[in-house]
């Protein structure tokens, strides 16, 4: 039990204590393996190195410990229920596909109820923060919002490996939901 406690706390994020890539990767392998129905949900904060370089990496660091808290309090709540931290701002979740909507959502209107606290009470009634961008002009930048990617893995959707899954979700559904003003969430419903 000791052995295992050591490799699972060697494996996860140091900041959050979440899962890392390593566990997040085996875990969906072993899903797939057995031919299990589930979702990944590929978690990315919107506007974070902004954030991060404005206000400084301490209070950066206390916004990624509360959405990973946010985010293990809201989709712990799945019948599968696993959280990681893939790192940065980065997160990923492993629920069933017929909560995905709705544990989805929830996390939204949770994230976007607590984003406004991260901020000075001025920047936040602005509803930005003005720094100079990677061009050394100054920028507006909005408040934080969170884009979710989602893929699942299901009867005509089936992955065959997490590199698959990965592809599709951080490379193509995750581009489509940060595209998009404001908080949201893609569904890839693409048939395989």
């Amino acid at each position: 039990m000791t052995t295992l406690k050591i490799k699972f706390a060697a494996q996860a994020n140091p900041l959050t204590g979440l899962p890392g890539n390593n566990s997040i990767r085996t875990f969906v392998e072993k899903l797939i393996d057995i031919n299990r129905d589930f979702a990944c949900v590929y978690l990315d904060l919107d506007n974070f190195k902004a954030y991060n370089d404005y206000y400084g990496f301490c209070k950066g660091d206390d916004v990624l410990k509360r959405t990973a808290d946010l985010i293990a309090e809201v989709f712990k709540n799945s019948s599968i229920g696993y959280v990681g931290h893939i790192g940065g701002d980065d997160f990923f979740s492993v629920i069933h596909p017929e909560e995905i909507e709705g544990l989805c959502a929830v996390f939204i209107r949770e994230f976007d109820d607590i984003a406004s606290t991260f901020y000075a009470e001025s920047d936040a009634r602005n509803g930005y923060i003005e720094i100079l961008d990677r061009n050394g002009e100054k920028s507006k930048f909005p408040l934080m919002t969170v884009s979710l990617a989602v893929v699942a893995s299901q009867e005509n959707t089936r992955f065959r490996s997490f590199f698959e899954i990965g592809a599709v979700a951080a490379a193509e559904v995750k581009k489509k939901a940060k595209a998009m003003s404001g908080s949201v969430f893609v569904i890839d419903r693409r048939k395989r």
